[in-house]
């Protein structure tokens, strides 16, 4: 009965010591060290960095079981500062840290699409600008990490029609240049979520148009 108490005991031990999360190089108590972990939510992550009382706080790279690297400020053992998250898919956050968690920064797509502003609860939430990759830039509002694209369609001869600054007869008499849509390109949206046709329809027909499509009635 002793005898299988003892390898009971002995493999116990095997276990424990086999799956504790340890400091494999350097000081990771008050110095700059590597810390392997083998338990709990990080399991198979290493962190490499600048250690504070046996916490992560100064500069480190996290790279975790699944890929994705974080490198950046730590204090108090979580991301606070400025880091650089990149994900396994491609796509990765450059910005502001708090408690772990993204404030304001710029997310960057596989697509090579770019969103810049605010974030709530690593949602796109709050003011921002979303530029695509053909140049083209929205900025406004966002909520629950969601936008939509509206193209207002006019033509320039429109434009020019509906002029009360007398900016496009500066630009024809050479006194502006690089002025978008005659001396420097414009890009429409190529997949829009609605376009509105300002030339065709009334005021409160595109209104209601936009209103349907952001859901507000």
């Amino acid at each position: 009965m002793k005898n299988i108490f003892k390898i009971s005991f002995l493999f116990f031990l095997v276990l424990s010591f086999a799956s504790a999360d340890e400091c494999i190089e350097g000081d990771c108590e008050n110095g700059t060290g590597t810390y392997l972990y083998s338990t709990g939510d990080k399991s198979g992550s290493k962190f490499t960095g600048e250690w504070k009382n046996g916490k992560r706080d100064g500069k480190g790279i996290i790279v975790k079981k699944d890929g994705t690297i974080f490198e950046g400020e730590y204090k108090n053992d979580k991301a606070n500062g400025k880091g650089t998250w990149r994900f396994s898919d491609g796509h990765k956050f450059e910005g502001e840290f708090k408690d772990g968690r993204f404030i304001i920064e710029t997310k960057i797509f596989p697509n090579g699409n770019k969103y810049t502003g605010d974030f709530k609860n690593n949602l796109l939430e709050g003011k921002g600008t979303f530029t695509f990759s053909n140049g083209n830039k929205y900025t406004g509002e966002f909520k629950d990490n969601q936008f939509n694209e509206i193209y207002i369609s006019t033509s320039l001869q429109e434009c020019e029609q509906r002029d009360t600054k007398g900016l496009y007869q500066k630009v024809r008499q050479g006194e502006i240049k690089d002025f978008t849509g005659i001396d420097s390109p414009y890009e429409a949206p190529d997949n829009p979520d609605v376009m509105i046709d300002t030339e065709n329809r009334t005021v409160d027909e595109c209104v209601h148009m936009i209103i349907n499509k952001v859901g507000l009635v």
